[in-house]
Parts: structure tokens; C-alpha cells; sequence
């Protein structure tokens, strides 16, 4: 009976010590939010990484053309140099258009016809049926604000993070952006202008991190709507600035399409 008492004794020292040496479960703290001042300083680094950038990307959608879709390249030196060369389903170029500080022009092979306009947006209408300044979707593309947005921003938290909004005479816009906060994200813009309201919504959220590209973007209007999925982004500081200017290809039709 001793030697039984032993036994439990024994027992039960062993289980309180292995019960006092057993590794607690670590408690994962949660990042605290970023302050106002650093969302800033981030967004401007960010959109100073990604001023010169190259991606692949799908792009569809439905307007007053009709629907559309096809692969594209970009090829982009922010703010006033972009390049978008848009193929069919079978490679072939359906279309190639080029901006920079002079000139903007629109090259459709099955047309025969090169599009001429000082505002790229009047081309981007004309191609696809969407509203959208070309300068803008330059930026969206890489979920980063412009230097010229960010300096008329009024900011202020929200429950999840932060909204800020932008008034710019002179493009006639009202600008709003809606920002996660853990981490700092991207999630919708949302535009207001003379040519018509449209909203720009990032799946997931994109961090503001330099190093994070989006996935999926949706262009969404009363008019029109159009995604972009984009496959493959990376900076590129060796752009050729031979690329935003399109020569006339011999015999074929010059049109302005500025008005």
C-alpha cells in the first residue's frame, strides 16, 4: 500500500512539473496602425518606386463601343509618358496608343487610320468608350497617387483605416480615397468630374508597401466598366523614350480627335 502511494505520489510530481515547464502559446500582437504622417510619406516614396514601369495585363469590358477584350502591355514614365499596345486573341496588334508632353496617338492596323489628340483621354474615349484620363490610369494601374493629388489632399481616419479627398480646379475633378489601415491599403477611388463619375475598386487591397502590385482593378461607371488583371508589373528605369513617340506608317489617314 506504501509502495502504491508512492507510485501516484511520484506521478503527480511529474505531471505538475511538466505542466509547469509546457510552453505557453505566444501571443501575436497585431502591428499598431501607421500615423497620417507616415500613409503620406509612404504614398509619395511609392509613387516616386513606380514612376517607370513596365506590365502585362488583361483587359475587358463593356461600353457604348461594345464589349472588349484583349492582352496588353504597358509601358509607362509617369506622369506624361505611357505606352498601352493592345493584341487580339490571335497576337495581332489590335491597336497601340502612345502619350507624351506633345502629343498622343492612336494606332488601329484593321483601320488603317492613326488618331491624333494633345489629351489622351479624347483617344482612350474613342478606342474603348471609357472616360478616363490617361494619366490617372497610369497611376491606378500601379495603385499609387500622384505628387500633384497628394499635395491637395485633406485626410482624416475612419474606423478602418483612412478616407481622403482631393479638389482639383484644374482638371475639374473631386477625388476620394479609401485606405484599410492594418495593413495600410489601397481599397477604392472614387472620381467626380465634368465627363462623368466612375469608381476604381482594388481586389484585394492593395498594401502601399513599394514592393506589393495589385491583382484584379475594376473601372466602374453608370456609361461603362472595364477590369484589368494584371499578370506581371516590375519598375524598368531603362524605358527607351523612342516607345512614346508612334510614327505614321506610310499610306495611311491621318485623324485629330481633339474637340
Amino acid at each position: 500500500m506504501k509502495s502504491l502511494f508512492c507510485v501516484f505520489f511520484v506521478v503527480a510530481m511529474l505531471t505538475v512539473w511538466n505542466g509547469g515547464c509546457a510552453r505557453r502559446p505566444e501571443v501575436i500582437e497585431k502591428p499598431a496602425p501607421i500615423s497620417t504622417q507616415e500613409l503620406l510619406s509612404k504614398l509619395r516614396f511609392r509613387s516616386a518606386q513606380w514612376k517607370d514601369y513596365q506590365a502585362r495585363l488583361m483587359i475587358k469590358g463593356e461600353s457604348a463601343k461594345g464589349k472588349f477584350r484583349f492582352q496588353s502591355v504597358v509601358v509607362s514614365r509617369l506622369p506624361n509618358q505611357f505606352r498601352l499596345e493592345a493584341y487580339t486573341t490571335w497576337g495581332q496588334t489590335a491597336g497601340v496608343l502612345t502619350a507624351n508632353e506633345r502629343e498622343s496617338r492612336l494606332w488601329i492596323p484593321s483601320e488603317k487610320v492613326v488618331y491624333v489628340a494633345q489629351r489622351a483621354e479624347n483617344l482612350v474615349r474613342h478606342f474603348l468608350g471609357v472616360s478616363i484620363p490617361l494619366q490617372l490610369f497610369g497611376y491606378s494601374l500601379t495603385a499609387s497617387v500622384s505628387p500633384y493629388q497628394l499635395d491637395a489632399w485633406r485626410i482624416q481616419r475612419t474606423p478602418s483605416g483612412w478616407s481622403a479627398d482631393a479638389y482639383l480646379p484644374a482638371d475639374g475633378v473631386q477625388m476620394v480615397w479609401q485606405f484599410l489601415a492594418q495593413p495600410a491599403a489601397l481599397q477604392t477611388i472614387t472620381v467626380k468630374s465634368r465627363r462623368g463619375d466612375y469608381s476604381i475598386t482594388y481586389t484585394p487591397a492593395v498594401d502601399i508597401g513599394h514592393a506589393h502590385t495589385p491583382g484584379k482593378i475594376r473601372f466602374l461607371s453608370s456609361d461603362w466598366q472595364m477590369e484589368a488583371d494584371i499578370s506581371h508589373m516590375q519598375t524598368n528605369r531603362q524605358i527607351q523614350p523612342a516607345l512614346f513617340k508612334l510614327p505614321f506608317p506610310s499610306g495611311v489617314r491621318k485623324v485629330k480627335l481633339d474637340y
